[in-house]
């Protein structure tokens, strides 16, 4: 049995992890791109295709499947800032926020709060808090309010 560092493994495991991360970006990039398609380029449309199932319970129980950003991002925090993975994901991630851009916004905030609610929604599965962190989010980020219950049937007179 070896014990300790092996020579060369450090470094191909490196290789590996850029590799992953660039390959989990340009898929997501794909993604998006995909979604302008279907829309026939309305931005504001393929956003909010993109944003419900991103803050669903699906996608959270499906991380291995799921956004990079949010993925990686307890990952490449630990990180030190200087690799090809850590440059990977702060370009990913700024590519993301350009595309959840608006005409009054920089996207920033929106990325903020799609990628941090299935971080939080992730550490807090099996809570009743970690449904409503997906919630509130997907509320406020569609515009849809919050589901209101059917309204009584009108009496007739």
């Amino acid at each position: 049995m070896v014990r300790g560092p092996v020579p060369g493994r450090r470094f191909r495991g490196r290789a590996l992890v850029d590799e992953a991360t660039a390959h989990a970006f340009d898929g997501f990039a794909r993604l998006r791109e995909d979604g302008l398609e279907r829309h026939a380029g309305q931005r504001d449309a393929a956003q909010r295709a993109l944003i419900s199932p991103y803050l669903s319970v699906e996608h959270r129980d499906g991380a291995a499947d799921g956004c990079p950003a949010a993925g990686l991002a307890s990952d490449m925090a630990r990180e030190s800032g200087s690799g090809t993975a850590h440059r990977v994901y702060a370009e990913g991630v700024a590519d993301f926020a350009r595309w959840l851009s608006t005409e009054d916004e920089d996207g920033l905030a929106r990325l903020c709060t799609l990628v941090g609610a299935p971080v939080l929604a992730r550490a807090t599965k099996g809570s009743p808090v970690s449904e409503e962190i997906l919630t509130a989010p997907r509320e406020a980020l569609t515009d849809a309010g919050p589901a209101q219950p059917p309204s009584p049937p009108a009496r007739q007179p």
